[in-house]
This record gives structure tokens, sequence and C-alpha cells, in this order.
């Protein structure tokens, strides 16, 4: 019976892990940074994570089979306490079980059902005397049903014993297109040699549990979970190739990072800047196809510029075209909203007390979301990522230098005196043109306080109170070249700094130690557009709320740093967020970098001491909760090539993702430490992928509490490959290579001599466990690749290959190949 994915509830597996806690800060005071030694280049890099995946836990995908139908009743189920169940008098039930929210669509809302309910008996029988126990036997007993059959439920409601038949429903199976990856299709073609963890699979007699795993992962990739459909002739719209290509394959999850990665380094490094290349390739992951636009003019003067910016527009223009009038106001008040914690529209739904008002409010929020999906569905975004990757063109060298060259000399004209004191300092010009207006700053200080839709600034410190680049419905193109200084952009307003909102808004820095501060919807972020910010060099600050530095909700935002120690802020949503069809990337060059999100918007499970941040490479999905409306997740991505870098988070952070979505966070050299709290550090929740991979440097992971370093819940796949380095790993509960409901977990360490601390070793350390509600167990692998190592886990030993129950497998390797199985 398919029971809707797990709720993620609050972990109870907060006990201190002193043992733990004493030995990072013994090992924290001394750190253990490699030195005298040269860092591999990124291709010998690449050549050992692939190396290392293959040899270590690559499995073989003809494992995996085809899942029957499940039936669907569309309930989440909660425990019932006690001395909560006030039945009539002379009624008498033992216990019951609770309905916490009924799936909009789903035959438990057609029968009538809403939350609160609770179920006495199924078909006549009851749930036993134990509250605990009841889910599960009701589960169960659902499970056993087919699809179409009809059900007797007696329920509580409002003091009165009710009684409903109700047929139960099931999900259709979608054929739904997955990414073709030719370049990994040798490796399973021909003679080769089984992977560490494959032997081990077959050593321990677990191919049948990891096929089933597998399976029933690889089976949420053809199933519709958003209830209601956007446009019922499109199933899933939105699903990217990527992720469905992941959840059927999700041991080739390190393989495939690596090369959506390199697909985007390979165009923005310290030796090449091709940002329309980038912008294509970045397109491309989100399934979609952008020609190569044409070069830019010769004429790189003034008129010049103006002619580009007026082609970009048109091509927006073009883009757009299909939408309505209604559609496009629609789509500029509702999608700066989608990502609010501060006015959160779910919350304010499910506070409706009167239930019509209720039901009312949900049913227009949901045509609402729906009207906003078809119209995007109806958008070339194609052509619309085509006019950044044009416009984005004067940001590389021969362009930018053009443009500086030709703008030198510009001689100060007088501008219209209204103006006067909207652009102050060292100011050449201010013209007004049909797609907005035109400024030109001087060598000196600039202070710029009015929207523009071009400015081009030749030096000085400058200060930007503006949109900087960021798209406004009187300007959908905007463009900031600024080549020189000391700046500050400070900005409240939304939209800014680089941000796209149905149109295409760049932000290029050249040189100079920046300040970037907005609060939402800034630095980089694109909304049914393009939002590009690119820093070639310079000490930078980015300081944000929420979804900043690197955020896309269908389109993309890129922002791109060149060189130089920076320093990234923000609370939710941002550093590398995906939302649906969106892409969300920081791409840091070199430099020792921090990076912080969390610690204002308080997480429901533990709201007296946890945060939510979903960042640094983060992607999420809509998931129907309160409304019927749902869309499956982006790809999030912080990819940091070179430095010693810090990173740190609580909920939902490092390389995970949510709901049909993909998280990744590559570091590629370095000595990092990572901080984080829940679901982090390489997870995938609630049928999503996460991968965390860290190429070079003593390294260390610390996470206060569960689901973290490898580790998934709830038909997903996680991962944590550090390739070299002496690591340090700390968590608590389903960590380093430990999962929950249903799933796939790994822990890869290629070598070193590797500390692994965890407080509950029973479901940690290369474990899965098992789950009543569905009625299997999950696979965990921790898989150490050499060096002497030290665990937790009395168990586990250097040169140990070991099962754990319902089902984990650790593997440490002595040998000198560094392959436990090695002759």
């Amino acid at each position: 019976m398919d029971l809707l994915p797990d709720r993620t509830v609050r972990s109870p597996w907060l006990a201190a892990i002193s043992a733990g806690v004493a030995l990072l800060l013994v090992l924290a005071s001394t750190p253990r940074i490699a030195s005298g030694e040269a860092e591999p280049a990124p291709e010998e890099a690449a050549s050992s994570l692939r190396e290392q995946a293959r040899r270590m836990y690559l499995m073989p995908p003809d494992v995996v089979r085809d899942i029957e139908p499940r039936t669907y009743f569309g309930a989440y189920l909660e425990r019932v306490e006690p001395d909560s169940l006030i039945l009539p008098e002379g009624v008498r039930y033992e216990t019951g079980v609770g309905i916490d929210r009924v799936v909009p669509g789903s035959p438990a809302e057609e029968a009538g059902f809403r939350e609160g309910d609770i179920i006495l008996s199924l078909d006549q029988e009851r749930f036993g005397a134990d509250p605990d126990e009841a889910v599960n036997i009701l589960s169960k007993r659902l499970k056993e049903k087919k699809p179409g059959d009809r059900i007797r439920i007696e329920y509580l409601r409002d003091g009165r014993v009710r009684r409903v038949s109700a047929p139960l429903g099931t999900r259709p199976i979608l054929d739904m297109p997955s990414k073709p990856h030719p370049e990994l299709a040798s490796i399973f073609q021909g003679r080769r040699d089984p992977s560490m963890a494959e032997r081990a699979v077959e050593q321990f007699d677990l191919l049948e549990e990891y096929a089933e795993v597998a399976s029933q992962t690889a089976a949420v990739a053809a199933v519709d979970y958003n209830h209601r459909q956007v446009l019922p002739e499109r199933p899933n719209p939105f699903r990217l190739q990527e992720v469905t290509y992941l959840l059927r394959r999700p041991t080739e999850l390190a393989l495939v990072s690596d090369g959506i990665c390199r697909s985007l380094e390979d165009e923005f490094n310290t030796e090449q800047r091709n940002t329309a290349e980038l912008v294509i390739q970045a397109a491309g992951h989100l399934d979609e196809t952008v020609p190569r636009p044409p070069s830019p003019p010769r004429d790189l003067g003034l008129d010049g510029l103006i002619g580009v910016m007026e082609k970009s527009t048109r091509m927006i223009g073009e883009a757009l075209d299909e939408l309505t009038h209604e559609e496009m106001e629609l789509a500029h008040r509702l999608l700066p909203t989608l990502l609010d914690y501060e006015d959160d529209w779910e919350e304010a739904l499910e506070e409706i007390e009167d239930e019509g008002a209720r039901k009312a409010a949900i049913a227009e929020k949901e045509e609402e979301l729906a009207t906003l999906f078809r119209a995007a569905l109806r958008a070339d975004l194609g052509r619309l990522f085509g006019a950044a990757a044009y416009l984005s063109q004067l940001s590389d060298p021969p362009a930018a230098n053009r443009i500086r060259a030709t703008l030198a000399d510009f001689p100060a004209k007088p501008f219209p005196q209204i103006y006067e004191q909207s652009f102050l300092g060292d100011i050449r010009l201010v013209r007004e043109t049909d797609f907005g207006l035109v400024v030109i700053g001087g060598p000196g200080t600039s202070v710029y306080l009015a929207d523009a839709a071009l400015i081009v600034d030749l030096g000085g410190d400058d200060y930007y109170a503006n949109n900087a680049g960021g798209s406004r419905r009187e300007s959908p193109c905007a463009l900031v070249l600024d080549f020189d200084g000391d700046d500050v952009y400070a900005c409240d307003s939304a939209i800014s700094q680089g941000a796209g909102l149905l149109g295409v808004g760049i932000l290029i820095d050249y040189e100079g130690n920046d300040t970037y501060s907005a609060r939402n919807d800034a630095q980089a972020v694109g909304l049914f557009g393009v939002g590009m910010l690119i820093d070639l060099a310079g000490n930078d600050s980015y300081n944000g709320d929420q979804f900043v530095q690197g955020g896309g909700v269908i389109g993309l935002g890129l922002l791109c740093e060149g060189e130089g120690t920076d320093t990234y802020r923000a609370h939710c949503f941002s550093q590398g967020f995906g939302y649906v069809k969106g892409l969300g990337l920081v791409l840091e060059v070199d430099g020792e970098d921090t990076y912080s999100a969390g610690w204002k918007y308080a997480d429901f499970r533990i709201p007296d001491r946890a945060f939510d941040s979903m960042s640094q490479g983060f992607g999420f999905g809509m998931r129907p909760w309160v409304v019927g409306t749902g869309a499956d997740g982006g790809i999030g991505i912080l990819l940091d090539s070179s430095g010693h870098d810090v990173y740190m988070g609580d909920f939902f952070c490092q390389g995970s993702s949510y709901w049909y979505a993909l998280g990744i966070l590559l570091d590629r050299s370095g000595a990092d430490r990572y901080l984080s709290g829940n679901y982090s550090q390489g997870a995938g929740i609630h049928l999503s992928v996460g991968a965390l991979i860290d190429e070079e440097g003593d390294d260390q992971y610390t996470c206060y509490d569960a689901l973290c370093q490898g580790a998934a819940h709830d038909w997903a796949a996680g991962l944590l490959h550090d390739v070299s380095g002496n690591d340090l790993y700390v968590g608590h509960h389903l960590v380093q290579g430990g999962c929950g409901t249903v799933s796939m977990a790994i822990l890869a360490d290629g070598g070193g001599d590797d500390t692994y601390v965890a407080g509950d070793v029973a479901q940690s350390q290369g474990a899965g466990v098992w789950r009543d509600i569905r009625e299997y167990g999950s696979i965990g692998m921790l898989i150490d690749g050499g060096g002497e190592d030290t665990y937790s886990d009395a168990r586990i030993s250097n040169g140990a290959t070991i099962t754990k129950e319902t089902w984990g497998i650790v593997i440490d390797s002595d040998t000198a190949s560094g392959d436990a199985y090695a002759e």
C-alpha cells in the first residue's frame, strides 16, 4: 500500500555525545593541514574520484526491477494519545489512529476525511490496545488491499462516531524521461571488476534486499506525488531528467555530480571565462536547449552597448510573448512570495479557522499556482536563457577590455534635472531610453540611488542603493558593469544585485573589495528568468536574508567569484539553491571562503535550538502539503575549487535535497570544516538525491544530531565522498552512511587516517533501519579505502568487512590498493 512519503518528524535522539565532542575539541585544537605538498590538478582529482567510485561502491543498474502499482489512500497517519480518545457514552474503543493531514485530491479527501479525524476501525477490525502499534496495524491492513477495493471505516469526529465506505485508489506509473549519460554507459559493459560494495552484497547474501531498496527508490521516479496535475496531458512537467536518472541509479551520484560541476567550471575558472557557454551548460541541466548567441558588436561604446541592451530586451519579449498581461502580472506578484518565512502563505491558509473559508482560500491558491505553472510552461525558456547568454558576454575579457578602453575618456554631459538627486558624484551621463535609464559613472566615486537599466562605472569606490542589475517590470533587462573600486551594494528592495524576474539581470564587478547587502530575491537569483552576479577579484562580502546568493525558480541564478577571500552570510534558500525547475549556483574559483546559512527561522522539529538553512548546494521542491498543487524541485550547487573553506549551516544544507531535487556541494581542495544540523552533508530526503564531495585536504565534518554525512530518508539517496586526507567525522544518529525509511546512503572515504565518532552506533556508521510502516529496511554503507582509522562502533576495525541488521555494510580496507577484497 502506497502510504505516501513519510512526513519528516522531530528526531528524538538529542543525547549528548560527550566522548565525540571531547575528541572533536582535542583534534580541532591541532588542525592537521597538509603542508609542503602540491595540490592535485583538477583533472587528477576528478580521475581519482571516478576511480574510487567505481572501485568502492558502484552497483550495476540491472538489479532494478519493476514495482507493481500500490494501493493509495492519501492521508498522513499519527499516534493518538489515550487520553485524547474521548468517545460518546456507551462506546468502547481501546485506541485509534489519527489523521494528521489529508492529501488534496486523494481518495481520503473524496471520502470526506479531514485533519483531526480519528479512525477507530477498518472493515470492522479494531487496532488493539497499544497506541504505538495502532498506526502500523492500520498501515499494514491498508497495504494488504488492492486498488479499487472498497473499505469501511469507523471514525471519530466532533465527539460522534461516523461511518463511511470508500474505494481505494492507485497511482499511475508514468514514463518519465531520464538524462542520457553515454559517458557512464561503458562502466557496466564487458568484463569489469565488481566494486567492493558489490562483493560485500554478494558475500553477505544481500542481493535481494539491495535490489528491493533500489527498485522501490527507482519506482518513485515514475510516480506522480504532486496530486493535482498542472496540465493533465503533461504529468510532472517540471521533473528534471537528471533527478530521474539518479533515483534509478543512485550509486552514480558522485560521477553525475562531478560531471555537472565540471561542465560549469570548465567555462569559468582561472584561465577561462566563457559566460555564454556557462549559461548554456546550466540551462542544459534544466533540460533546456539554448542556441549559442551571436558575439557582441565590435563597437562597444555607448551606442554599441545600447544596441546590445535593445537586442537583449527584444529576445526577452519574444520569449514571453505567449503570456497574457494577466499572467505576467500574476507572475510578478507571486514569484517573489513563493519562498518567504516571514510571510508564510501555507501557514496563513492553515490558520483560517472556518472550514468553508479555509477550503475556498486553498482552492483559490491552488488555481493561482496552477495558472503560474501553466504560464511558465508556455514561455520559451530556451530563448529567455539565450538573452542572458548574449548579454553575459560583456563580462568576458575581450568585450570588457573594449568597453573600458572606448569609454575611458567619456566626457561629462548635462542630464535632466529630475535625476540630479538620484545619481551623485562622478556621473558622466544619464540618458532615457525605451528600455530604461542608461548611466555612465566616471573613475571617481559615484552614488546610484535610482533604478537604471544599464550602468557602466569606470572606477572609484561607489555606492549602489538601487536595483544594481535587477530586472523590473519597466526594465526586463538590466546590466551593471563596474570596472574598479571597493564598492558597496546595499538595497532593501527585492530583485536587485543581479536578479532576473521575468527577465535578465546581470551585475559584473571586475575589481575591488566589495560588499553586497540585500534582503530577499537578490545576488544572482532567477525567477522565471536569469540572474547573474560575476565578481572577478577582491575580498568580497555577501549578506542577505532569503533566496539570495545563487538561486533559481523556473530559471537560473549564477553567482561566479574569481579570486579572493570571500564571506557569504544568509538565512535560508541561498548559496546554491534550486527550487522548481530552477538551478542555483555558487562557483568559487579561488580563496579561503566562509559560508554561513541559518540561525533565524526556527525549524518546527526542535524550535528552541534548530533553524532551517536550505542552502549550500540544496535542491528543493514544492511538496503538496496544504494545497494540492505541487511541483518537483530543482538543482542547487555550491562548487568551491580551491582554498581552506568553512561551511556553517543548520537543518537542510551542504549537498542535500528534498522532494524530487538534487543538491550538490563539491569542494575540490583545501582543509575544510563543515558544521551542520539534520538532513545535511550529503543527504537525500523524501524522493530526492544529495551529494557532498570533497576531493583533497584534512577535513572536519560535524553534525550535532541526525541524518547527515552520507544519509538518506524515504525513497531517497545520499552520498558523502571524501577522496583523500586525514578526516574527522562527528555526528549522532543515522549518520556516516546511516539511513531512514527505505533509502540508500553511502559514506565513502578514499584514504587517510580517519576518525569516525557517532553517538548512536546501532544506527550509524554503515547502518540501515527497518520501518514497520513500509515493512522493509534500508541500505547504509560506510566504506573506507585505507589508513589507520578509528570508529566509535567497537565492531569495526581496520581491515574488517561486516554487516549490520536491515541492512548495513561496513568495509575498511588496509590493503595497499585500498581494496578490501584485493588478493
